[in-house]
């Protein structure tokens, strides 16, 4: 009995470890662009096994730790996207979800108090031509629970590159 209970800790602490690395990657999915926008937590203990870090702001160096499962995929929870000035005066993101996004994003904010979204995108990467990496081009803090369709996000991101994003997320979300 001992040698079965022993036999079956041993499979168990194989399959584990060799499912750790696939668990340090970021999620992607097979659909028929590359370009998917991502939801992604910021991480309440850093350096655990379910995290990994991205570079926040972009250009900064400075490291924050995420969750490596997304919270929802940004194109399948939006009726549109565009670029705005907000109050200030400063460019934002803004986010139009579905009724199903909403709902969605307000179970998140509850859980998420306190603490950061980051918003990834895959992103050219300029050290492998043709090929792409994901970058986060926006974040949203959340200081209370959102229960809203429009959604805000501050850019991390060139104007450039933002008009590309919300090209795409128009184009997936069936507007033009």
């Amino acid at each position: 009995m001992k040698r079965n209970a022993l036999w079956i800790k041993s499979i168990l602490a194989v399959a584990l470890i060799g499912a750790g690395p696939l668990a340090c990657k970021l999620p992607s999915r097979s659909t028929d662009s590359n370009e998917e926008m991502a939801v992604f937590g910021e991480a309440a203990t850093a350096g655990v096994h379910l995290t990994t870090q991205i570079e926040v702001p972009r250009a900064s160096g400075k490291a924050k730790w995420i969750d490596v499962e997304p919270l929802f995929w940004v194109p399948d929870r939006i009726m549109g996207a565009a670029l705005v000035e907000d109050q200030q005066g400063f460019e934002v993101l803004r986010l139009v979800l579905t009724s199903a996004g909403a709902r969605e994003f307000e179970a998140i904010t509850s859980r998420y108090q306190q603490r950061n979204l980051f918003f990834m995108y895959p992103m050219p990467d300029l050290a492998q031509p043709g090929k792409t990496k994901p970058c986060c081009v926006g974040t949203y803090r959340v200081n209370g629970i959102v229960a809203a369709r429009v959604l805000d996000v501050i850019p991390d991101a060139s104007h450039a590159e933002l008009e590309m994003i919300v090209k795409d997320l128009n184009k997936k979300a069936g507007n033009k």
